[in-house]
């Protein structure tokens, strides 16, 4: 049985400001998560309950962040997007 992928309000509004091709490789990461959501390295700090995957993709570098519910074999993504200003637009959402 794998892990299901929950995403907050926040984080579909951010995905769809991305271009198609850029959705696309967050899709491919998702499935990745999906199989191994241990995958991920843990943040640092006060959001060390959290996990990232990077990729670069047409030399921009992107985040995906998530939280694991074990109990409920579920997988929580909390934000997508670039690295640029990436722990300020994370304490906003979160």
């Amino acid at each position: 049985m794998g892990w299901k992928i929950e995403y907050t309000g926040g984080v579909e509004k951010q995905f769809y400001k991305y271009s198609k091709d850029i959705r696309t490789a967050f899709v491919r990461r998702f499935d990745e998560i999906q199989k191994d959501p241990f995958c991920g390295r843990r943040l640092k700090g006060e959001y060390h309950q959290y996990l990232k995957v990077k990729f670069r993709f047409k030399r921009n570098d992107y985040r995906i962040v998530y939280q694991i519910i074990r109990n409920e074999v579920r997988v929580l993504v909390v934000f997508v997007g670039t690295r640029e200003g990436f722990y300020q637009r994370l304490r906003r959402l979160l």
